[in-house]
């Protein structure tokens, strides 16, 4: 009997003290290419690319910002309790002032020495409420200690009386950025 209660303290207690770590943020600049599918009011087939200018104009417009700072559109490691999220920041300061995905619940595979790990996450909206999507996110350690992180992610967005938008989006990192704690 003590042994099923001992394995599942140290079952709990590894995944809390994991999520203790995975918490400790690390932010990389992302370059983002996406293809949304949707149709219009007559039911017709309407195709667009996004990348992250797009998700960075969409900040500003949301925000009302009429004086600039440098933004930049970013991958924020354990931005959240429960994974990541890509978030639009500015990029000298650190501070987040967008978010628009967030990568949660994610089921991770890993190499012995942890220099490569590959996450399927599920893909959530900044606001509360189920998942829209899911993807694939790959975090490599090179031989200089520097990290790179890319992914491909697919979701489903209801936009506006047109209903229904898919997405098809790409990311990899650029390089790392502040985080403001």
């Amino acid at each position: 009997m003590k042994s099923p209660k001992l394995l599942m303290a140290a079952v709990l207690g590894a995944r809390f003290f994991g999520a203790a770590s995975a918490n400790a943020q690390e932010r990389f600049q992302l370059k983002l290419r996406a293809a949304r599918v949707g149709t219009n009011a007559a039911g017709a087939i309407l195709k667009a690319t996004l990348s992250e200018k797009t998700l960075v104009q969409q900040c500003v417009a949301d925000l009302g910002i009429t004086n600039r700072p440098p933004l930049v559109l970013a991958y924020t490691v354990g931005a959240d309790l429960n994974g990541d999220a890509i978030e639009v920041v500015n990029r000298t300061t650190g501070e987040a002032r967008c978010r628009k995905l967030r990568l949660l619940f994610p089921d991770t595979l890993s190499n012995g020495d942890g220099s490569y790990t590959q996450q399927f996450v599920n893909v959530f909206l900044p606001e509360p409420g189920d998942p829209i999507g899911s993807g694939i996110v790959t975090r490599k350690v090179l031989k200089n200690n520097r990290v790179f992180i890319s992914g491909q992610i697919n979701f489903r967005m209801l936009e506006g009386t047109n209903g229904l938008r898919i997405y098809n989006a790409t990311f990899e990192s650029i390089r790392p950025l502040p985080v403001v704690q």
